[in-house]
């Protein structure tokens, strides 16, 4: 008997988020690495400086709700596939190339 769809949501739900922290593991260790870096006295000024011109930038791609899912060759926002980092048409357009090894071309 399967469990009720609200649990089966539930459980997806916390899978799904555990998975997107992942993502950002890297971004969070190296802001904590600036911060120390702009903490010590006795760095000079211009790795202080460069520390906080990183964290400034990394502020914009750190952040969870901003993040977008961009296509590693043409850089489109919509209908990209998580798996594969590819939206729809470059994908499929490689797929028909064979350029992805395990995925067929399926006729109906």
């Amino acid at each position: 008997m399967k469990k009720p769809l609200l649990i089966r949501s539930k459980k997806r739900n916390k899978i799904k988020y555990y998975l997107f922290r992942v993502r950002f593991l890297k971004t969070h260790i190296f802001r904590w690495f600036l911060h120390i870096i702009i903490k010590t006295t006795y760095l000079e000024k211009q790795f202080k400086l460069l520390a906080i011109f990183l964290i400034i930038n990394l502020i914009n791609k750190s952040a969870i709700s901003k993040h977008k899912n961009v296509c590693l060759l043409s850089s489109w926002t919509r209908s990209v596939n998580n798996f594969t980092r590819l939206n729809r048409l470059t994908f499929r357009d490689k797929a028909a190339k064979l350029y992805i090894p395990g995925i067929v071309n399926a006729n109906w």
